[in-house]
């Protein structure tokens, strides 16, 4: 994991901010940014914009309408709840459910001027019973199990449709789509097979838009563009591809409020189950934030908060709303009861976190929204 460029980072000491405990700032510019450059990179292809669960963390209505700004028109969601949350704020878009009809949804689904993705025969049929129903014709986009093997149409009833067009009575294919397992790992063979598959599939189904790259498969080269790639980590700010340098802009700043300094003698231990002792007489600052904030557990006595040009690293056990770092090497007057700690910065980000957390940049991201109060730039 490649250090973060030291640069200065502000320490606010706004009352407002403290008193709102952890702040999370999302930069909307930066998200039209990172689209903007994605829709660049897969042109001609669609760039649609995944903004399941509440644009990973981070404001589903607010993102979904700044994305919509600079021209983004088609939206993916997980849940039908999440589409009729949606709908509101973007009238005139298309907004696809990847978890498609599951049975007693179909109607709000319909209702909300949803597009379901259909997993399963079984999911088709439920839309086409209620196409006859209501004698109308419906939108349903299918999705094409390539090799992952966790949702979608496996080959047998993708076959098994072509072989009985009936079952698409009443509705109209909008899309099929697939889903990459290591896109990330270009030289992967799993790539290869999948984008096989995927053709082998479409040859057998009508012919319509077709989409299998998401945020890192878009940087597979065209063969994997097709008519439409769905973009969600990377307009978050997530790195598309790993192994390079990120060329995607910072979205996230989480702060955490000074609550404590205190000094330490060596040989005292510090946080829930005695972790850490220190060695010296050691300057502690107590953080209000801590997991139930999306600073995760395993953090502890691993993760680093950068203050200026000094590493600071997190001593003891991450708490629920609290994290102790060790401030002994900084001038004193870097850091004060009161002001804002930067955790997340334009220098240290997600996907710095998520390295030394050892998970994923989507699950620190997605766990960043829940508690923080949130605020857009």
């Amino acid at each position: 994991m490649p250090q973060p460029t030291a640069k200065i980072i502000p320490v606010s000491n706004s009352n407002q901010l403290f008193n709102a405990g952890p702040v999370l700032t999302v930069d909307l510019d930066a998200v039209r940014s990172n689209y903007q450059l994605l829709q660049k990179t897969v042109a001609p292809a669609i760039c649609a914009s995944v903004v399941k669960a509440d644009a990973y963390g981070l404001g589903m209505d607010r993102v979904a309408v700044a994305l919509s700004e600079v021209g983004c028109k088609d939206f993916f969601v997980a849940w039908v709840e999440e589409g009729m949350d949606l709908r509101p704020h973007l009238p005139n878009s298309r907004i696809f459910v990847l978890h498609g009809a599951i049975p007693g949804t179909v109607p709000e689904i319909y209702k909300h001027n949803l597009i379901p993705v259909v997993n399963h025969l079984g999911q088709l049929a439920e839309c086409a019973n209620y196409a006859a129903r209501v004698e109308k014709i419906l939108p349903v986009a299918i999705h094409v199990d390539s090799g992952l093997n966790r949702l979608g149409m496996p080959i047998e009833e993708v076959t098994k449709l072509s072989q009985n067009p009936d079952l698409l009575s009443g509705l109209q294919l909008e899309l099929v789509m697939s889903h990459l397992a290591v896109p990330a790992l270009a030289n992967h063979p799993m790539n290869a097979q999948q984008l096989h598959d995927f053709r082998k599939a479409l040859a057998l189904l009508p012919k319509v838009p077709a989409s299998i790259a998401a945020s890192s498969g878009s940087f597979l080269g065209k063969d994997y563009h097709f008519d439409m790639v769905r973009i969600g980590s990377s307009i978050y700010g997530m790195n598309p591809q790993p192994n390079k340098p990120n060329i995607m802009r910072a979205v996230a700043r989480l702060e955490f409020p000074v609550l404590q300094l205190q000094e330490i003698p060596a040989g005292k231990t510090i946080g829930y189950g005695c972790t850490y002792k220190t060695e010296r007489t050691t300057r502690i600052m107590t953080l209000g934030g801590g997991f139930s904030d999306g600073y995760m557990r395993s953090l502890s006595n691993a993760g680093t908060i950068w203050i200026g040009d000094y590493r600071c690293p997190v001593v003891g056990r991450v708490s629920m709303d609290l994290i102790t770092v060790d401030v002994t090497d900084i001038p004193a007057h870097l850091v004060q009861p009161g002001q804002m700690v930067a955790i997340l910065h334009d220098q240290y980000t997600v996907n710095h976190l998520a390295g030394e957390a050892r998970t994923r940049t989507t699950e620190i991201l997605c766990g960043l929204g829940r508690k923080p109060k949130r605020r857009y730039v």
